[in-house]
């Protein structure tokens, strides 16, 4: 009856079922009960959702085709993917885990303050999947696969962890620019796969304008009111979380695309253009094979770099195209659009019914 619990289950029948299937080797009926399961364990939080879950999922798939990954991946690493995607927030009670830390709340306990919803996210998510009464997805998975699927869920899940954030885009800066990087490595693919997902989480800074002022009110409700619960139990109010901060929220939303967006999906548009020079290189090895074979290649001729057009990586880029000049485009408006920066404000303090879905999942630009 939950619409938003609708949108998950829908959309998880279309990207997991056929995986189910052929890696998991699942009957036609567990997919479904799974993802019913799945569903129910989201909560209705303002922002962290079942739709947030689908959407996170579809971005992080879209942005896995644009950079080129999806088609190195095994179909191990695209079921691990999926999965950990659609249940990377399950239980998610609308608190951060600052709060879950200062409160001593029971899970901060259980996990060595930790990564601690993280973690909570991903024993949620192999509870579900190891149910019987919710198909029992893991039965009939290969002994060899076991494994590393679970590792491969597990890790993705704990990526979504913003503590880490800065130091994973270090890290693919360094990896980027390393001489053996590529996508025949398994833990190059499975640190891309990171990025995405981490993307995908944040997506809504690249929506347009209307879709990602929604999500933006939405997190920045349930911050508020975690933020009062603070002040209800007499600790420190966390950042983002105080309501006499709300005039300064333009200035916030700008800051947070682009100190925190931008580089990730910056560094998700290099990712992308490396590819696009591998794979321009590797056609100008194939047409410089064939004239060699045709009789036509010459010494001089081979040694020469494939000629690259100016406007080759602009025109085809669908990262920078699109994604990252939406970014720009949004932080922008959110200092510069001061009549509609204010209605929104004044919409902050409008509660949210949590049961209304929206046009919430990317489209257009965002279709797979």
């Amino acid at each position: 009856s939950n619409p938003t619990a609708s949108v998950l289950g829908l959309y998880g029948d279309v990207a997991l079922a056929p995986l189910c299937a052929s890696v998991l080797k699942c009957g036609p009926d567990v997919c479904p009960r799974f993802l019913q399961r799945i569903a129910s364990f989201y909560f209705d939080n303002a922002y962290h959702n079942s739709l947030h879950a689908a959407q996170v999922c579809h971005a992080g798939t879209w942005l896995s085709n644009a950079v080129g990954l999806s088609e190195h991946q095994r179909a191990l690493e695209r079921a691990a993917f999926i999965i950990a995607a659609l249940c990377h927030d399950v239980k998610h009670f609308g608190r951060n885990n600052a709060f879950c830390v200062s409160s001593q709340n029971t899970l901060a306990l259980l996990y060595n303050d930790y990564k601690v919803l993280e973690n909570m996210h991903a024993a949620t998510c192999f509870e579900a999947l190891n149910d019987p009464e919710a198909g029992g997805m893991l039965q009939k998975v290969r002994a060899q696969d076991k494994a590393p699927l679970r590792s491969m869920i597990i890790e993705l899940i704990l990526s979504t962890d913003m503590a880490e954030h800065f130091d994973a885009i270090s890290k693919s800066r360094l990896l980027r620019e390393s001489a053996d990087f590529g996508t025949e490595s398994e833990s190059h693919r499975r640190f891309l796969a990171q990025l995405c997902l981490k993307a995908g989480d944040i997506c809504h800074s690249a929506l347009p304008w209307e879709n990602h002022t929604r999500w933006s009110l939405r997190v920045t409700q349930e911050f508020y009111s975690q933020g009062d619960e603070e002040s209800r139990l007499g600790l420190p109010v966390s950042a983002l979380c105080d309501r006499a901060g709300a005039g300064d929220w333009g200035k916030s939303q700008r800051g947070f695309i682009e100190f925190v967006c931008l580089p990730l999906f910056e560094e998700l548009e290099s990712f992308w253009e490396l590819q696009e020079k591998k794979r321009r290189d590797m056609r100008w090895e194939a047409s410089q094979d064939e004239d060699d074979d045709d009789g036509l290649g010459s010494t001089s001729s081979r040694a020469q770099s494939p000629p690259v057009s100016p406007t080759m990586t602009e025109r085809h880029n669908p990262l920078g195209q699109h994604v990252v000049s939406t970014l720009h485009s949004n932080a922008a408006r959110w200092t510069e659009d001061e009549e509609t920066v204010s209605l929104l404000v004044q919409r902050l303090g409008q509660p949210i019914d949590t049961s209304q879905s929206f046009s919430g999942l990317p489209s257009d630009v965002w279709d797979l």
